[in-house]
């Protein structure tokens, strides 16, 4: 992995597998945050190749757990 890859979207939501006592939904997200930036390292800048459509796909199934009544975890 180039060292300029970030992930720094599934870091700052704060979820991790350790954190029991999250919600089911908010562990969702977090995997599906993950995955779009592993796409994203693995080559998902052409529009065309296969990393580039799991990664929009995966975004937009991260953004689609945000519409639910429970927040975002908060820091700490």
């Amino acid at each position: 992995m180039p060292p300029s890859t970030s992930f720094k979207d599934y870091e700052s939501y704060g979820v991790a597998p350790q954190h029991i006592h999250k919600s089911k939904l908010q562990h969702k997200r977090a995997v599906f945050l993950l995955g779009k930036e592993l796409a994203d390292a693995l080559g998902g800048t052409d529009e065309l190749s296969n990393a580039h459509k799991i990664s929009t796909r995966l975004g937009e199934l991260a953004k689609k757990g945000t519409k639910s009544p429970l927040a975002p975890p908060t820091p700490g």
